[in-house]
């Protein structure tokens, strides 16, 4: 709504509709459809929190939504208005000017200053352009003002002040302020009245009724450039106009003091700039900023105001120096700190007393603790808590409340040390009460994972969902417990400053508790206690032991030997443990790092399944001496060969088998020489073994001809990826009679890899019954499954899969984690339907029905660029009267948004032409390609200029005479050359170089050719500079069709020419739930 004094902001009234926005948006649907239109400016004074939980939602306009035809419109409109001269330069100029002014603003501004130019001399149109485009407003604007001198630096400074605290301000306004200032100094008299016409008249101020706005960014920079050119009138004039703002305001108003804020809130960004204020207006904005804060309504309002009181209150007002020593606290230190670190305060005795005896202080601490504390992004110190304790002695249950406030699960999780050393400070805290509220945290995140989250858990695993959503969902449960987790570390910490651990044995939250602890003493550097990790190791259960083994290893004496050796020897340890073993037996092994002494003496107490996962665990895991790649493979592999040496005949055998496996040498070569008593071993240990132990071991045992086919249930039974893909390959290999069975149960298994690598291998079966279990594969919920069922019909080409791949050409399923919300280029990634277009092009025909959804799939409007392309490399080869027109429309295609110089499907569209003509299928190239073909970037011309020259004809006669000239010697040459490579039997056309490629061409190797002849060539082919317009797609076709070697790398001429993207990089990225493939998109 605009206020009486021309500014926009929210009323009291729409409040309450923009805080319910997010939850509006989240219940959309198919049948419940939003749209929702709001300014920037506007959205943006709503708060960065409410912006934050949009963003998602959010379409900004750019300026590709306006288009050539529509600026086009607009430029002739607004034409329509000037006139005299003007009116003849806006026709002259105007094809010049849309070329280069995209925006509705640019084109207003040169058309406005087309009026002021002298109708004898006008400036050359690039001249006016430049002048007009919003890179150059700023610095216009501040050419214009700076002759001026000090008048117009204090014009300058008295509109960027007003406008940049308000937005938008009633003109007679700036005459009332001027007044003020007059009175303050009647020295400053700027001809505020007149630069403000001329800034209008330039489209640099837009005038609404009354009121009074910038008309773009730009101009605020230009103001702002043109006063810091005289940086100490500038300081001088700004403190004026807050003094003449504060005294506008009445007795009952404060629009002026709040204006005069705003404007310090910006000045003090001004580099070199410290505004001087009237003892009355600092008097006045104290009690301002201090009203600001005891009457702030939501938590955000009371932490700014706040921070406005540390920053612009005075010395003087006790709220202020409060707020200094809340917010400031004491001087920075050279300590890195990765988020801005509260330190406490130098106080005297004389600041403690005064400030707790005054009676505001109450008021704001306890706001502070309930309403900063828990959300400010500033790391405080927890001594910020006896410092807090000590002005408020009552401001225990203040702390408490944060508490609940951060116990969560998930919400805010600021400061939590700080929080819980506040709740339990005194002499007799209250710990119990602290560890079960964040126990309650931590039970309901418990209840969250099973109910509401499993679900969504196994869809982001599986890829179901998009991948930005499977990141969101899969980073979730770590927030869910972040809270607790953190305070319950705090609680232990400060307990055991008082007494120690040993009160964890009994506590009912133990297991929590000693999680806290473990994570606690492992992230310390101080030696702990060797009586505290025993203590936390004799009790520690199920999960909890890997925490507490973690914390010996990062603390690790020969104190815990006799524990870690009970811990190798016990049965059914999770991996993670086990892996975290072998590491602290190499350290327990110093100097020589070598755990293999250690497992010698474990291995004759252990059972032989429990020796040969050690066999295991020692060659999975890396030790800091092993070296990386290559170096590390052999030194594990060695290391696991000396642990199978330990063991008896004939676990030997095995033991050696699954190192041999493991470091991925053939199968049959490591079952080759496997003697009777250890194949008859082998197959009595499978339904016992450790599943990723008996996972490598059933496939060689498949192969000696064990039947596995109870191991294989037992694997895919379990629900494990990796367990399951095992027994799938196991099966495969197995030869009796039973293990196609069970290999097709897999088609049923919950996890993607599993059904996947079961639909592959019973599509190498070939078994006819099989054909409609792997055609529903196609309806598979992963997205990862759908990808490899239309990759293998690409190579097989079922006649009955058409109709399905046609289908998933509309598959939406986003594999990018670039959730777009960076500067730069970003675009979603449908594999699956770029597949399935794929797919449909290797087929040699396909069905009229099949090729119109190809060329709807070019047309469509969707996130993915990119299976456009795919669909229209699909047609290039295919026989169809629309392709040829289909191909020339997609070559006029825009650009990508963000990156109009990057044309992914006219790229496409070129190559498809290209390609269409060697296919020798009907291929007309329309004016406008051939105009694309002479003048167009490369990457769209090179296969352009290829097609011509496949085609021949009248296309080639046309283009040729477009080319001649010096400035297109290169892409004659290639299409010259493409001419030649595709009627080469023409050979009384060619002379010289032509006539040796058409040799070449005919089917004469390169070996063949004479010295002589090889080195006319040679010579003219070294000259090739790929990097030089089209010279890459010559050398190219002189490399990959006509044998003749090139010097320099051509690389993939196919390539799509993208614009640079900034990596996106999420906690799933580094997970076995990661997307499959590579990590930036090249668009195929």
């Amino acid at each position: 709504m605009r206020d009486p004094w021309g500014g926009n902001r929210l009323t009291p009234e729409a409040e309450r509709w923009t805080g319910e926005l997010p939850k509006l948006l989240s219940s959309a649907g198919p049948e419940r459809k939003f749209v929702v239109t709001s300014r920037s400016d506007v959205l943006q004074s709503a708060g960065a929190e409410l912006t934050k939980e949009l963003t998602p939602y959010m379409v900004p306009i750019e300026i590709d939504d306006y288009g050539s035809e529509r600026i086009g419109r607009i430029y002739d409109g607004i034409a329509g208005d000037v006139t005299g001269h003007a009116r003849s330069l806006a026709r002259d100029y105007r094809e010049a000017a849309l070329k280069a002014l995209h925006r509705p603003y640019e084109v207003d501004r040169f058309l406005v200053a087309l009026t002021r130019e002298d109708a004898l001399k006008p400036r050359k149109v690039e001249e006016i352009i430049s002048d007009s485009q919003i890179d150059a407003i700023s610095g216009v604007i501040a050419k214009q003002i700076v002759p001026l001198g000090a008048e117009g630096v204090a014009g300058a400074a008295v509109i960027w002040a007003l406008l940049i605290a308000r937005g938008a301000v009633l003109r007679d306004v700036f005459a009332r302020l001027l007044r003020r200032i007059r009175v303050i100094d009647s020295t400053v008299r700027p001809d505020v009245d007149g630069m403000i016409d001329f800034l209008v008249a330039g489209r640099n101020l837009r005038q609404d009724g009354r009121s009074l706005s910038l008309y773009h960014p730009k101009v605020e920079e230009g103001l702002r450039m043109a006063f810091m050119r005289q940086r100490v009138e500038a300081e001088h004039v700004l403190s004026l106009v807050v003094d003449g703002l504060a005294a506008l305001d009445a007795q009952s108003d404060d629009w002026g003091i709040e204006s005069g804020l705003a404007a310090l809130r910006e000045a003090a960004k001004l580099d070199g700039i410290e505004l001087s204020l009237a003892s009355t207006t600092q008097a006045q904005l104290d009690d301002h900023l201090e009203k600001k804060a005891t009457d702030a309504d939501r938590r955000y309002d009371f932490e700014r105001a706040l921070a406005d009181l540390a920053r612009f209150g005075s010395d003087a007002h006790v709220p202020s120096r409060l707020a200094q020593a809340l917010i400031d606290g004491g001087p920075e230190t050279e300590e890195t700190a990765f988020m801005e670190r509260w330190r406490p305060p130098a106080l005297s005795e004389s600041d403690v007393a005064e400030l707790k005896d005054d009676a505001r202080t109450a008021i704001l601490v306890e706001r502070f603790v309930r309403e900063v504390l828990p959300f400010a992004r500033t790391n405080y110190d927890p001594a910020v808590a006896a410092l807090l304790l000590q002005l408020v002695p009552g401001i225990a249950p203040a702390f408490w409340d944060a508490l609940d406030t951060v116990a969560g699960p998930g919400g805010p999780n600021e400061n939590i040390e700080a929080i819980v050393a506040g709740a339990c400070a005194g002499d007799s805290p209250d710990f119990d009460r602290a560890i079960t509220r964040f126990a309650q945290s931590e039970a309901e995140a418990d209840a969250w994972m099973e109910k509401e989250y499993a679900e969504q858990g196994r869809q982001a695993e599986e890829h179901e969902v998009d991948a930005v959503a499977a990141d969101h969902i899969l980073e979730e449960p770590q927030e869910r417990y972040y809270n607790a987790q953190c305070g319950m570390k705090e609680i232990v910490k400060l307990r055991r400053r008082r007494g120690g651990l040993s009160w964890i044995v009994g506590h009912p939250h133990r297991q929590s508790l000693i999680s806290a602890a473990s994570e606690l003493i492992g992230q310390s550097r101080r030696r702990p206690d060797s009586g505290d990790l025993r203590l936390l190791l004799q009790h520690a259960e199920g999960w909890t032991r890997a925490a507490a083994w973690h914390a010996v290893q990062q603390h690790w004496s020969g104190d815990f030997a006799d524990l870690l050796e009970a811990e190798l020897a016990k049965e059914n340890l999770g991996s993670g443990l086990r892996g975290t073993l072998i590491e602290i037996a190499a350290q327990s092994s110093q100097p020589s790092g070598d755990p293999v002494s250690l497992l010698a003496k474990i291995i004759p107490r252990v059972t032989t399944e429990r020796q040969l996962e050690l066999v295991y665990d020692v060659i999975r895991t890396s030790l800091d001496s092993d070296g990386r790649g290559e170096a590390g493979k052999v030194a594990r592999r060695a290391r696991a060969q000396r642990v199978c040496d330990i063991l008896g005949a004939p676990v030997y055998e095995c033991g050696r088998l699954l190192v041999a496996l493991l470091s991925e040498e053939e199968i049959t070569a490591a079952t080759r020489n496997m003697s009777e008593s250890a194949t008859n071993l082998l197959a009595s240990l499978l339904p016992t073994l450790s599943n990723d132990v008996a996972g490598p071991l059933v496939c060689a045992a498949a192969a000696i001809g064990i039947d596995i086919d109870a191991a294989a249930e037992r694997l895919l039974a379990e629900g494990d990826a990796d367990d399951g893909t095992a027994a799938v390959h196991a099966l495969v290999i197995s030869r009796k009679p039973n293990a196609q069975t069970v290999l097709r149960k897999a088609f049923g298994h919950e996890r993607y890899p599993v059904r996947r690598a079961a639909l592959e291998a019973v599509m190498q079966l070939g078994a006819s019954q099989d054909r409609d279990r792997i055609l529903g594969a196609a309806n598979d919920r992963s997205a990862d499954v759908r990808l490899a069922w239309a990759r293998l019909m690409q190579e097989y080409r079922w006649p009955e899969a058409i109709d399905a791949l046609v289908k998933l050409l509309s598959d939406e399923r986003d594999f990018s984690s670039d959730p777009g919300y960076l500067r730069g280029s970003s675009w979603s990634e449908f594999r699956v339907a770029r597949a399935a277009a794929r797919a449909l092009g290797a087929y040699e025909q396909l069905p009229e029905d099949a090729v119109t959804a190809l060329l709807d799939a070019i047309q469509a409007e969707t996130r993915d660029p990119f299976v456009a392309c795919a669909a229209i490399a699909a047609l290039a080869d295919k026989d169809d009267d629309r392709i040829s027109d289909a191909i020339n429309v997609a070559l006029e295609s825009s650009g990508m948004k963000c990156a109009p110089e990057h044309r992914p499907l006219a790229q496409a569209a070129a190559w498809s032409a290209f390609d269409r003509a060697v296919a020798n299928k009907p291929m007309q190239l329309s004016s406008t390609a051939i105009g694309m073909a002479n003048e167009d970037s490369p990457v769209v011309a090179g296969p352009l200029l290829m097609a011509a020259g496949v085609l021949g004809g009248e296309t080639q006669k046309v283009l040729a005479r477009r080319l001649e000239g010096p400035k297109f010697a290169a892409r004659a040459a290639l299409m010259k050359v493409c001419a030649v490579v595709a009627e080469p039997e023409r050979d009384t056309e060619f002379t010289g170089l032509e006539s040796i490629l058409a040799e070449l061409a005919s089917g004469t190797e390169w070996k063949d050719l004479s010295k002589k002849r090889q080195a006319e060539v040679q010579g003219w082919s070294d000259s090739l500079d790929p990097s030089n317009d089209v010279e890459r797609f010559t050398a190219w076709v002189l490399d990959s069709v006509l044998g003749v070697p090139v010097p320099r790398e051509v690389g993939d001429p196919r390539a799509f020419h993208l614009p640079q993207r900034i990596g996106v990089m999420t906690m799933r990225s580094l997970s076995p739930a990661r997307e499959e493939g590579p990590r930036q998109d090249d668009g195929f």
